[in-house]
């Protein structure tokens, strides 16, 4: 029997990317399908991170980004919005 963490009353969910791996290609991509940042914009958070990606997103959309980021090499949480 598996044991999952819920936060209380939450609803709104944001994606934090800690770290990113050498090759940066692939979470740049993905940076900036989630976001809509341009190409500079996307860079320059990934190079400066950690930096806060998405901010008040449903628990499924966050947890697929958190997934797809953890796929190509990089670190990201996903925490409850206040």
């Amino acid at each position: 029997m598996g044991v999952e963490i819920v936060e209380d009353g939450c609803d709104e969910f944001d994606v934090v990317l800690l770290d990113v791996p050498a090759a940066r290609t692939p979470v740049l991509k993905i940076v900036r399908e989630a976001t809509g940042w341009s190409i500079a914009e996307a860079r320059e958070k990934i190079e400066n991170a950690p930096v806060l990606l998405v901010e008040a997103t449903s628990k499924q959309r966050a947890d697929e980004l958190k997934r797809r980021l953890t796929e190509v090499g990089a670190t990201a949480e996903v925490h409850g919005s206040a």
